[in-house]
């Protein structure tokens, strides 16, 4: 991972970092991230149990001090840090050339809003705790397995398509063909890449394989759903930059939306075309669409796509 850093974006293991975390390892312990945390000369932390308009903007004077040189940062998080950026008008360091996503779902448009906003190079990174780095979108958007750390596998399970990775480095736990609970699509080529690597490229991460939705007779994935949305949103010029599902009811499924501030006269025209295509592809579901004006970044915890709040059967 540190050999793409380096060789793709120019980051070294002494490039002053700054990352957002929940929980932090003392010993072997696992504690509470503090707010404020410089745990080396290249690495401050910001705590994501502190999320309020005014932590951020102390985050913010703490950069200005500190003058990093990249970011790893969770998507909800990143979205919160524009948030504020827009509302209070403040300025992102000018130190920082490079942001790494990682720990959530980040879909190629919501990329593209990052790097329109902050003006910076973003590239999302994939790993897992058990394994660390698994891939690393290089600058021509292509998201590489990183083959001398893991190999990963396409399997399907149930119809699904999982990621199982096997460590090529863990000798003293070793993580053999390991199911990550994650739905991905990959992509093995002889082709080498603009970026020089002929690895293969992980062409779709989806998250985490989400419980079906099962109401009545009927079973479906939430992942309909979620197509729905990223085809609507594709369609009208990508105004959707987050969504959530929330299911409280067997056949209501609650949307909600951020969008982006120069599409904010459009929500009308989001929502007819949205329930026009779930009306098409799922008729007997209810679906109310909930614009929001703050963008969904829960203190401690990952954005989840999908909340099951009704207690179904499995299918």
């Amino acid at each position: 991972l540190w050999r793409l850093r380096y060789k793709w974006y120019g980051i070294l293991p002494a490039s002053k970092c700054v990352s957002f975390n929940s929980s932090v390892y003392n010993g072997n312990r696992v504690e509470r991230a503090e707010r404020i945390k410089y745990y080396t000369k290249s690495l401050l932390g910001f705590s994501k149990f502190w999320m309020n308009d005014q932590d951020f903007i102390d985050y913010f004077s703490e950069m200005e001090r500190y003058k990093p040189e990249w970011l790893l940062i969770q998507p909800s998080t990143c979205l919160r840090l524009i948030e504020i950026k827009k509302k209070y008008r403040l300025r992102l360091c000018s130190s920082i050339r490079y942001l790494e996503l990682n720990g959530e779902l980040a879909t190629p448009e919501l990329e593209e809003y990052i790097r329109d906003e902050l003006g910076i190079t973003v590239a999302n990174m994939y790993g897992a705790t058990e394994v660390n780095a698994i891939a690393l979108e290089c600058p021509f958007h292509h998201m590489h397995v990183i083959s001398d750390n893991v190999y990963l596998e396409d399997v399907i399970i149930n119809n699904k398509h999982h990621a199982v990775v096997t460590s090529l480095t863990n000798t003293i736990m070793p993580i053999i063909r390991y199911d990550l609970n994650d739905e991905i699509e990959l992509s093995k080529t002889d082709n080498t890449c603009e970026c020089g690597l002929k690895s293969p490229i992980v062409k779709v991460i989806k998250g985490r394989v989400t419980d079906n939705i099962r109401y009545g007779k009927n079973c479906i994935s939430p992942y309909v759903i979620i197509y729905a949305i990223e085809k609507v949103n594709s369609f009208l010029g990508n105004p959707i930059i987050q969504f959530q599902l929330i299911r409280n009811e067997e056949k209501t499924i609650h949307i909600n939306l951020i969008v982006k501030d120069n599409f904010s006269d459009w929500k009308n025209a989001i929502s007819a075309d949205l329930e026009k295509e779930l009306a098409m592809n799922i008729p007997d579901m209810e679906f109310n669409i909930i614009f929001l004006n703050k963008v969904m970044c829960e203190e401690g915890t990952k954005h989840r796509l999908f909340i099951d709040n009704y207690k179904a059967k499995e299918c």
